[in-house]
């Protein structure tokens, strides 16, 4: 092979690899500037968020209208991160100061902006504002249903122990619990459990029934726990209303956390 065709090949091979390196240095930039490009469009993401909650904070500290903080929540839930459309509801249970004040047939219609965790948390407590288990010192639903739905809210806290709707949801827990067990029972007003029998002397035996299968039906539910320490209890004094029995009643809050840890 003569020296011309040994220098064209030398030099087809230096043109190749210098174009190899050309595109490995083209693909390296224009990955660079892509992702300069996702950071700086993340930070402005970011800010933008930020900006909105700073709104929307100065908006609950200052407004005496709740339906200017219905409107701000529907006006940017969607355009929001899910996260973010989380913390605007948030901010709405903070401002009514109570959980049960908030119109969940509203915030229903904007559902789908939020986290999976929200939107179980607002169809949770839309059936129970619009087909209240308990309402005042009356219970409107049967035992058996009571339970179940005490049961779907332990199923949502244990679901999401560090999520922004579990204190709400142990709350109203707490609520449900407390009467499916005492039937609001109130010895300071001589109140009687509403599961009482006629004669009001023992815990009516559907009401343990209830208790039983439910029980049987859930059996490592905390709920399960909690309404197991009671069927003891009653099983010890023959299901008669007696002042152990009562002073079960009174520790019931304390019951519940023993039974079902809040960290």
């Amino acid at each position: 092979m003569g020296k011309r065709k040994i220098a064209v090949i030398l030099l087809l091979a230096s043109l190749l690899a210098a174009g190899c390196q050309r595109q490995q240095w083209e693909e390296a930039t224009e990955a660079d500037d892509t992702e300069q490009g996702a950071e700086v469009s993340l930070m402005k993401s970011e800010e933008n968020e930020e900006n909105l909650l700073q709104e929307y904070y100065a908006l609950l500290m200052t407004t005496k209208e709740k339906e200017d903080v219905y409107r701000f929540l529907e006006k940017h839930a969607a355009g929001a991160e899910p996260k973010d459309a989380d913390q605007l509801v948030n901010g709405l249970i903070g401002y009514l100061t109570d959980a049960d004040a908030v119109d969940y047939n509203r915030l229903v219609k904007q559902k789908n902006n939020f986290t999976v965790e929200m939107q179980e948390f607002i169809e949770l407590m839309k059936q129970e504002q619009n087909t209240p288990a308990v309402f005042g010192s009356k219970i409107n639903v049967p035992l058996s249903e009571l339970l179940l739905r005490v049961e779907q809210m332990e199923e949502h806290a244990r679901k999401y122990p560090e999520g922004i709707t579990y204190q709400y949801i142990y709350e109203k827990y707490c609520q449900l619990m407390c009467a499916g067990i005492t039937g609001f029972y109130d010895g300071a007003s001589d109140w009687s459990n509403c599961y009482l029998d006629t004669d009001q002397l023992h815990i009516e035996e559907a009401a343990v029934l209830a208790y039983t299968d439910f029980t049987a039906a859930y059996p490592d539910s905390y709920t399960s726990d909690i309404l197991q320490e009671y069927l003891n209890l009653l099983s010890e004094n023959d299901r008669l209303f007696t002042k152990q029995v009562k002073k079960f009643y009174g520790r019931i809050e304390s019951v519940i956390k023993e039974n079902f840890p809040v960290e």
